[in-house]
């Protein structure tokens, strides 16, 4: 279990900021956050679905892409600021622990194989559904591409991912290995 030592609450302001970036946090419970993403899938459903699925699963997968992109640039930039900013395989393991440390679920990345594996991934928890697996998947594509620098990376889809029960999402992530940046 972990304390609250990550976390510093301001009270006269309302904030609580995640000491691990800086940065202000707020928080949601599971399903309600769930259920944020579930009403923004149901509009976006309604626009699209006489298109087809194929533009509503782009948007999905396009919005967790910004948010990956959004956070990866901004941890990218607080590491190399403080010059902790290390090698693919660094970065990629850091923030595996970054995001278990706030409640993703338990992010792990095998070096040695490649492979991201998410245990008990908290967009599938409490009646998470398979779209939500899309905004995932965006935005570990977006994280990955801000933190090896690769702008045109890309992943399995979701429905090609390697799963283990329910609650288990692993990601093949070839080729970062190899590379290497400033």
């Amino acid at each position: 279990m972990i304390s609250n030592e990550n976390r510093l609450f301001i009270e006269k302001s309302g904030e609580m900021v995640n000491t691990s970036d800086g940065q202000r946090n707020v928080a949601f419970r599971v399903s309600t956050f769930l259920t944020l993403l579930n009403s923004f899938y149901a509009v976006l459903y309604s626009e699209y679905a006489e298109k087809g699925t194929e533009l509503f699963e782009k948007a999905i997968y396009t919005a967790g892409l910004s948010c990956g992109k959004n956070f990866g640039n901004d941890i990218a930039k607080i590491w190399k600021k403080d010059g902790t900013f290390g090698t693919n395989d660094d970065n990629i393991d850091r923030w595996c622990k970054f995001d278990s440390d706030i409640g993703f679920g338990l992010l792990d990345y095998n070096k040695k194989n490649n492979i991201l594996k998410v245990t008990n991934l908290f967009v599938l928890a409490s009646g998470g559904v398979q779209d939500n697996l899309k905004f995932f998947n965006g935005y570990v594509t977006g994280v990955l591409c801000a933190l090896t620098g690769m702008e045109d990376l890309e992943l399995p889809d979701p429905d090609r991912m390697i799963r283990q029960g329910i609650a288990v999402v692993e990601y093949k992530i070839d080729g970062l290995k190899k590379l290497k940046y400033e």
